[in-house]
């Protein structure tokens, strides 16, 4: 069907979604006379969609022939709309109606595809450079007119439906809470920490209060009177725990009728969700209950919570983290066999994560050994090319005309290419057939199979930084999440008002989702630590944080502000430093973050998030979690001026380096030698040039002996 004008929605909850939020491109370039791309569309399981309208703006060559030439968009393989490719315009916008039976709950695959030509009558080469059309996806979006769904009383929907990875635009969860105790805040943490797991990556963004908040879910974290007594004034009867208490209910709202009489009525799209106990130490069992339920059970509203135990946790065994020294079949790295179909096929990958302190040796390599096979008929330029984030490293000619299945084909990747955290190895085959110009085309044998059998392999490597990089934190949370459920590190609050609970939880979900383990072992306080051998969080305002924290930090601050100013900046990215020292004031809308070497213990990190007030600290909390603001954190020194959604960050190193790792240790000789491959080579070549050496004259003196016996 033709592009139509989108008529008024109806009214309800509308949002409207950018679709550069759902892919991790802004402009997609769909190139020869046939090209495609997908993207994935979440649909929480609480919408009950009104009504859809997908606009998209896009530009086409201005050769293409218009009636032949049309962009058209599957919802589901389904069709939703035919847009004529008008090369007289500039740029085009289009709104296309989607039927809101297609927008089911779950991902739904959206697929923009072109159909293009630059002749009528006469022949074409199918890939021309003449033949493209760009879709602007930053100007165009999908707007959706949905109902909140009643959803079940029952705990299995804490994985379904109240914590859904495919909420938009982000997920939003208020925690009530029994006070500021350091228990009650560590249970908090602990529950926190298991929800943001449950969004997966979708950003996510805690309140704190001593009240319910309307329109969003709520957790109730607190002991049995307290809980109680709380439930009792909304209205909400339940037998007092006798352990650890896990419960839901629908979220009371308190409402005002005629005669000004307060009541309350419950909500059947928001949820009440209690954890409590007897003492402190129910109320974390069930904390820990709520961070570890991964399944659909039970199906009851509540359960009773009389223990939680964990497996043996190793360290480094976060999410998608590779081991060193162990091979992984494809199938294991998400990454099930694929077959590669026609001139344009879109590229398949896997994305794995190397631990932040890996120290990458670069005369090691890694290995994939590929199991594949393609068809007959292809033409001499057809290759089957395999990159390491966005950079080629091998290609692959399919030079055999009867096809081929090949085993075990091994591509060796120097380690050097790799970097710490996130990598993702690219499979792009490019197949042309075998044709001339004007020859009929067949694109049936433009065929390609990558196996699930095909491996990758990693070489062994030591564990050692060099410190402070903020942007090896922002990577998974790095050295807290080094035991990847946070143990070995402390949280301390500067106060435990809400506000600084707040912003402490955004970053706990942050780290949480960043490693995909819930964080059961870090340990919280309000008071100042005194002693602490391991990892320190620290969050507060600049006013209320001791400064004997700041021993080591390259910005202090307090009644005096000693501040480095960089002044000049070296090829390698050293900067020479001029050290102001005075009275100053931290300043309002801005936020500071920093990392340096903990003052209690050689090798340890203090990670500090301050701001100069309460509101100040949480807005720098949530621009944390901006990934263009994440994309500029480096460094030991980031600090973020907060002009939503333009934020400002400057960053850079002023502080003292220091080394970290497994061991902590790591032999000057093997770091010399790991730092040039040419000496390490150098180094066999003298040590067989020696031994060689050495066993001759033995062998001469050997000789020489048994001739004089003669």
């Amino acid at each position: 069907m033709a592009a139509t004008a989108a008529p008024g929605i109806a009214r309800g909850e509308i949002i409207e979604i950018p679709l550069n939020k759902l892919t991790p491109y802004s402009i997609v370039d769909l190139r020869c006379v046939n090209g495609t791309h997908e993207i994935s569309i979440p649909i929480p399981e609480r919408w009950s969609v009104k009504s859809a309208v997908l606009k998209i703006t896009y530009a086409a060559s201005p050769v293409l022939v218009k009636a032949e030439s049309r962009l058209t968009a599957r919802i589901n393989d389904f069709p939703v709309g035919y847009i004529p490719l008008d090369p007289s315009k500039h740029k085009m916008v289009a709104d296309l109606i989607i039927p809101p039976e297609m927008m089911k709950p779950g991902y739904n695959t959206l697929a923009l595809e072109v159909f293009q030509h630059y002749s009528q009558k006469e022949c074409e080469f199918p890939c021309s450079p003449d033949l493209w059309t760009k879709i602007m996806l930053e100007e165009s979006s999908l707007i959706v007119n949905y109902d909140q769904k009643p959803f079940p009383l029952a705990l299995s929907s804490f994985s379904k439906i109240m914590f859904d990875p495919k909420t938009l635009p982000h997920g939003r969860v208020n925690i009530v809470t029994e006070g500021a105790s350091d228990e009650i805040i560590s249970a908090a943490v602990i529950a926190a920490s298991g929800i943001a797991k449950r969004f997966d990556y979708r950003e996510v963004h805690f309140s704190v209060s001593q009240d319910i908040l309307p329109g969003v879910d709520n957790a109730l974290i607190g002991r049995a009177e307290f809980v109680m007594d709380f439930l009792k004034q909304r209205d909400i009867q339940m037998a007092p725990p006798t352990a650890g208490l896990l419960a839901m209910e629908k979220l009371p709202v308190e409402k005002v009728d005629a005669d000004g009489e307060k009541y309350y009525e419950k909500s059947p799209s928001h949820a009440l969700v209690i954890i409590s106990g007897r003492d402190y130490n129910d109320v974390k069992i069930a904390s820990e209950t709520l961070a570890n339920m991964t399944v659909s059970f039970p199906g009851s509203a509540q359960m009773t919570t009389t223990g939680f135990s964990m497996p043996e946790i190793e360290l480094y065994s976060g999410r998608l983290v590779l081991t060193a020294d162990r091979k992984y079949d494809f199938k294991t790295l998400n990454m099930p066999t694929h077959t590669f179909t026609g001139f344009n096929s879109s590229p398949r990958g896997i994305t794995f994560r190397l631990p932040a302190d890996f120290l990458i040796k670069s005369n090691q390599k890694s290995t994939l050994s590929l199991n594949f096979t393609y068809g007959p008929g292809f033409g001499t330029t057809s290759s089957f090319n395999l990159l390491l984030n966005n950079k080629v490293i091998r290609s692959i000619h399919l030079d055999s005309r009867n096809g081929a299945f090949i085993e075990n084909y091994k591509v060796d990747i120097p380690a050097y290419m790799f970097r710490v955290g996130t990598n993702t190895i690219s499979f792009e085959p490019h197949m042309a057939p075998e044709a001339k110009l004007c020859d009929f085309i067949q694109t049936g044998n433009l065929i390609l199979t990558l196996f699930d059998s095909s491996t990758l392999y990693f070489p062994p490597m030591p564990h050692f930084v060099e410190l402070p990089k903020i942007e090896l934190f922002l990577l998974n949370g790095f050295p807290f999440t080094r035991w990847p459920d946070g143990y070995d590190s402390l949280l301390y609050l500067a106060d435990g008002d809400n506000v600084t609970v707040e912003a402490a939880l955004n970053i706990i979900g942050f780290m949480t989702q960043r490693n995909g383990f819930p964080l059961f072992g870090m340990e919280v306080t309000t008071k100042p630590p005194i002693d602490w051998k391991g990892e320190l969080l620290v969050v507060g305002q600049a006013d209320k944080i001791s400064p004997k924290l700041l021993k080591n930090a390259p910005l202090t601050f307090g009644k005096v502000f000693k501040i480095p100013y960089p002044v000049v900046t070296s090829w390698e990215g050293d900067a020479t430093l001029a050290i102001s020292e005075s009275k100053a004031e931290f300043g309002a809308n801005r936020g500071l973050f920093m990392e340096f070497q903990s003052p209690f213990q050689a090798g340890r990190t203090v990670f500090l998030m301050a701001a100069a007030g309460p509101e100040e600290l949480v807005r720098t909390s949530k621009a944390m979690l901006d990934p263009g603001v994440q994309a500029k954190m480096e460094g030991d020194i980031s600090l973020v001026e907060l002009d939503e959604p333009n934020y400002t960050v400057t960053s850079y190193s002023a502080g003292k380096k220091y080394t970290t790792g497994k061991s902590g240790k790591i032999s000057k000789l093997e770091n010399f030698l790991m730092s040039d491959p040419r000496m390490y080579y150098a180094s066999i070549i003298l040590l067989i040039l020696t031994a060689g050496t050495l066993a001759f004259f033995l062998m001469k003196r050997f000789f020489k002996g048994r001739t004089r016996k003669a």
